[in-house]
C-alpha cells in the first residue's frame, strides 16, 4: 500500500486482523502472529480505498473540531451551552456540576423506573459514557457535563435499564423505549458529539 501516513503493526493472539485509523491519521494494524510481511502488505491493499476514505472523513472531523474550539477559546460546553468558566481546578467543579445533575435526576428516573441503584461514581472514562455494575453501582463520565441535559437522561435511563436487564436484548430496549422516547436519534447524536466533548475536556487543564 502507497501512503504516507504512519503504519504501526501490532502482533497479538487474537484469531482475526483488525485496522484502527486514528484522527492523527495514524494506521493501526492488528494482525495474528502468523502474519507475515506479505500477509500485513496484502491485506492493506485489499483495504486501501475503505482506508483512505475513511481517513479523509476523521481527518476533516478532527479539523472540524480544532475550528469549534478555537471559536470558543476560554469556554466550556455545559450541559450543551458554552460558558465562560473561571473557578480553578476547572474539571473539579465541572465534576460537581455533573454530580449535582446525576444525584437528583437518577433518583427520580429510578423512582419512575422502578429500580433500585447502590451508588453513583462519576469518572474520567473516555470509552464509555456509563456503566451498571451487577452490584447495581452507576458510573457516568464526566464527558457527559457536556452535552444537553436531554442526551445525559438517554445514558442514565440506558444505565437504570441495565438493572433489570443486564444485557441488550430486545426486552432492554423496549423498557429504555418506555422511559425514552426517541431514544435511537437521542443516541446516535451523543455518538457523533463525543468526539468534541472528548476533545473539550482534554484541553483543559
Amino acid at each position: 500500500m502507497d501512503t504516507k501516513h504512519q503504519i504501526t503493526i501490532k502482533k497479538t493472539f487474537a484469531k482475526n486482523a483488525r485496522i484502527t485509523l486514528k484522527p492523527s491519521g495514524e494506521i493501526y494494524v492488528s494482525v495474528p502472529f502468523f502474519y507475515t510481511q506479505k500477509n500485513i502488505s496484502q491485506l492493506l491493499c485489499n483495504h486501501q480505498s475503505w482506508i483512505e476514505k475513511h481517513l479523509q472523513k476523521i481527518t476533516q472531523n478532527y479539523r472540524d473540531i480544532e475550528n469549534i474550539l478555537d471559536e470558543h477559546k476560554n469556554e466550556v460546553l455545559i450541559f450543551g451551552v458554552w460558558e465562560k468558566i473561571d473557578k480553578k481546578p476547572i474539571k473539579i467543579h465541572l465534576k460537581k456540576i455533573l454530580s449535582e445533575y446525576l444525584n437528583s435526576t437518577v433518583r427520580d428516573k429510578a423512582n419512575q423506573m422502578r429500580v433500585e441503584y447502590n451508588k453513583i461514581n462519576i469518572r474520567e472514562n473516555k470509552s464509555r459514557l456509563g456503566s451498571c455494575s451487577y452490584q447495581n453501582n452507576l458510573s457516568f463520565s464526566l464527558v457527559l457535563v457536556c452535552a444537553p441535559k436531554e442526551l445525559i437522561d438517554y445514558v442514565i435511563i440506558h444505565e437504570l435499564a441495565h438493572i433489570r436487564y443486564k444485557d441488550h436484548s430486545k426486552n432492554f430496549w423496549d423498557y429504555v423505549g418506555v422511559y425514552c422516547l426517541n431514544w435511537k436519534k437521542k443516541r446516535a447524536t451523543l455518538k457523533k458529539n463525543t468526539k468534541l466533548y472528548l476533545s473539550l475536556l482534554d484541553s483543559l487543564e
